[in-house]
């Protein structure tokens, strides 16, 4: 988790806003250009009924601006349960944090025991995959940031974007909005070799529930869900997966129909310089 780190909740329905009925901005104008002039109470009250009478002829185009109740509501839910899961088991005691701290990645979170429920239904359908998974079965009690053990990723992820790729203004401007919204991926293949193990996965163009916000594409072009990591190997190294395949190093499972598996929108800071272990599973 974050210390000091706001919840932000969507407002207006889109960052940008539509231009506003010509009605409504001619009574603006007309109420603004008054202001410089001599005026007198009647052409106040003029200018107050040409407003209100515009406004009122316009009100669907107003009531259309802000994000729905529910929306607000779940967004806000939902960060805060990411912030609540993110929390340590101890919490220590350290100097005190700058608001503004440096995002590593946006990213697409899911649930670690849905994305084990996708690889329990290939297991099922596809031998050569239950084998695989099945020797590594002792390594699930590894911490998933020590790169010197063989460990399964528990913090599940699709990278959208790292620091190294974009701006810390392109971050926001492109991710901002949609924190804590959820959108309806889905599992379509696992690739995996000796070293890495990833499900890919397919992002929709918009995001799910009544606010459909666009989504934007992943930097990477290997859209992906990196499940397991060998010794000495950064999750990083499943972007090469692909290339892998062509090149018979590594192996592609297509699923015989795509899983549904929801993600939610999320930032990932750097850590603390006096942070014990280097995270590496935000790749």
């Amino acid at each position: 988790g974050t210390s000091n780190e706001p919840i932000e909740i969507p407002f207006f329905l889109t960052n940008e806003l539509p231009a506003l009925p010509e009605e409504v901005k001619l009574a603006l104008e007309r109420a603004i250009n008054m202001l410089a002039q001599d005026i007198n109470c009647t052409d106040v009250n003029d200018a107050e009924s040409s407003m209100r009478l515009a406004i009122q002829n316009n009100q669907t185009y107003f009531d259309d601006l802000t994000a729905p109740l529910e929306h607000t509501k779940q967004v806000f839910n939902s960060k805060l349960s990411h912030m609540i899961s993110s929390l340590p088991d101890v919490i220590e005691s350290r100097s005190p944090v700058g608001l503004s701290q440096t995002i590593k990645i946006a990213s697409l979170d899911f649930d670690y025991d849905k994305c084990c429920s996708v690889l329990d239904s290939v297991k099922n359908s596809f031998e050569q995959v239950k084998q695989y998974f099945d020797e590594r079965e002792d390594h699930k009690s590894n911490d998933e940031n020590d790169t010197t053990q063989n460990r399964f990723i528990r913090s599940v992820h699709c990278t959208f974007a790292h620091n190294s790729q974009v701006t810390q203004t392109e971050m926001m401007a492109l991710f901002n909005h949609l924190l804590g919204c959820n959108v309806d991926a889905k599992a379509t293949a696992l690739l995996y070799s000796d070293n890495v193990a990833a499900i890919e996965v397919e992002i929709p163009d918009v995001t799910s529930g009544s606010a459909r916000h666009p989504v934007p594409r992943p930097r990477n072009e290997f859209q992906h869900v990196t499940v397991w990591c060998g010794q000495d190997v950064e999750a990083k190294e499943s972007n090469e997966l692909p290339e892998q395949v062509k090149s018979k190093i590594a192996q592609k499972v297509l699923f015989k129909e795509p899983i549904p598996l929801c993600g939610s929108f999320s930032f990932w800071h750097e850590q603390e310089p006096d942070a014990l272990i280097n995270d590496t599973s935000k790749q």
